[in-house]
């Protein structure tokens, strides 16, 4: 039997699996983040995520996003500042204060709300996406439904090892910050 031929049978018998391994998984990681979530577990919740990957791919795209020339000129950080200002909010000590805004914003709205949409992020991974929620307090509605959609962060998850975790973080240019700002101090929030 040709080479090419028995590549061809694996590659058809391996990527049904692998696909359904990823949605499987895809579904387990979602439900423990949102479990992570109702009980204000940062630590279980920083720990689903690369920081340092996510930090690297971050400063990246939004580099590349300041490339974007005139349209993007007005909109979060200057080139110098992409580096303090992913430095200062992208830690695992800033998940209680995500969680803290969360609750002021958004009491009583369920999790899976915020989820706008899951898929398949090729080669082996998948992604959330975040948005504002659909209902609730705080959900867009009428003619703000358009700028729901722009107001979006997609979450890839790639395996570490033998865990998914997120490994890129994709923010539109103009939610980022345009230099690093005062953050409550996690140790002094309010307890839920």
């Amino acid at each position: 039997m040709p080479l090419r031929f028995v590549q061809a049978i694996l590659a058809l018998l391996l990527a049904p699996a692998v696909y359904f391994l990823t949605i499987e998984a895809k579904s387990r990681v979602v439900e423990e983040l949102i479990a992570a979530s109702r009980r204000n577990d940062a630590a279980a919740f920083a720990a689903r995520i690369d920081w340092d990957a996510v930090k690297n791919r971050l400063k990246d795209d939004l580099h590349d996003a300041r490339k974007g020339g005139i349209f993007t000129a007005n909109f979060g950080p200057s080139e110098a500042q992409i580096v303090p200002v992913v430095e200062h909010y992208i830690r695992p000590e800033n998940v209680p204060v995500v969680f803290y805004f969360r609750d002021k914003l958004f009491k009583g709205v369920p999790e899976e709300d915020f989820i706008e949409s899951t898929g398949f992020a090729p080669p082996f991974g998948f992604f959330v996406t975040l948005a504002y929620p659909k209902t609730g307090p705080g959900a867009v509605s009428g003619d703000m439904r358009a700028l729901r959609d722009r107001l979006q962060v997609r979450f890839v998850f790639r395996l570490s090892g033998m865990t998914w975790k997120v490994r890129e973080m994709h923010v539109p240019l103009f939610m980022v910050p345009s230099q690093p700002g005062p953050l409550p101090d996690p140790k002094t929030l309010p307890k839920p």
